[in-house]
């Protein structure tokens, strides 16, 4: 069985893959290495938040408000105050991720309406003479979405640190080591640059130092990696089509020319080997580093 760090980043790259289930998986890694602050952003994901200062930029967006009119259904509402109207603007989503997961999943729209809370509406009610039965604030669907990416990226890019740092996991299980490992390298989800004791993570010559350990990732044998990859999908795999699909992503990220391509064909490859991981799973850690680099 692979590591959970690997599962992490295999349902990471699966657009199909639950936002919540991988959350919960993250969860899991975050209590077995005692890193609290993933541990509290995930619950938060997984419960929604509470206050407005905890809320991360990613779940704040812009809309425009509207009101119900029985006879014409939705209509623009507009006031003469730039003030008001930039507060009826305003879309912070508090909700657990998994509400807008199936909001996002549901909906055919391509807006949604976040309602307006009625005693505001009485308050305008009150404050204009109109008669508003009801108003909402109407926003593109594409903002749910991307709360949901953005949150998958974000446990992308902390599994990825987490292998940088030797961390892996075998089964739902880490070691002793890997535990020492976690607790000195000082990762923090979505706050990962500069977040270890050495260097730029996303710089070109970054590497992870763990007491007088040095485990830079330049170091890796890149060729060797891809080699391993190949050897590994000839012997592991039974479909000729698919071995040779696999190593033509291989040589995707080989002869990548940027950081786009190779992540690019980095997801092909987690693609096509999702129902083989554990024939790749030696080779993930190394690969991984490779693609962080």
């Amino acid at each position: 069985m692979s590591g959970l760090v690997d599962q992490l980043q295999a349902d990471s790259l699966d657009p199909k893959s639950s936002i919540s289930a991988l959350l919960r998986k993250v969860k899991i890694a975050a209590v077995k290495l005692s890193l609290p602050d993933a541990l509290e952003w995930v619950q938060r994901e997984l419960d929604g938040y509470k206050d407005r200062s905890d809320l991360p930029s990613y779940r704040e967006a812009r809309g425009n408000p509207v009101a119900w009119n029985p006879y014409h259904g939705w209509q623009p509402l507009m006031f003469g105050d730039d003030q008001i109207n930039e507060m009826l603007s305003e879309v912070t989503l508090f909700d657990p991720i998994g509400v807008y997961e199936s909001l996002f999943d549901e909906s055919t729209s391509g807006s949604l309406l976040k309602p307006i809370n009625p005693s505001i509406v009485t308050q305008m009610n009150s404050v204009t003479g109109w008669d508003i039965p009801k108003a909402a604030i109407e926003f593109p669907r594409g903002v749910i979405g991307n709360v949901i990416e953005q949150v998958r990226n974000m446990i992308l890019d902390w599994s990825l640190e987490l292998a940088r740092a030797g961390i892996t996991g075998e089964g739902l299980s880490f070691t002793m080591e890997e535990r020492s490992r976690a607790a000195g390298a000082h990762i923090h989800i979505g706050q990962l640059n500069g977040s270890f004791s050495s260097g730029d993570v996303v710089g070109n010559n970054a590497r992870v130092n763990h007491g007088s350990e040095d485990r830079s990732h330049n170091n890796v044998s890149s060729k060797s990696v891809f080699r391993d990859i190949e050897n590994a999908a000839r012997s592991g795999v039974p479909d000729g089509v698919l071995v040779r699909s696999i190593i033509d992503s291989v040589k995707e990220m080989e002869g990548a020319s940027d950081k786009t391509n190779l992540l690019s064909a980095y997801q092909r490859f987690i693609g096509l080997t999702a129902d083989h991981i554990g024939v790749f799973a030696p080779m993930l850690p190394a690969l991984a580093a490779l693609i962080a680099s």
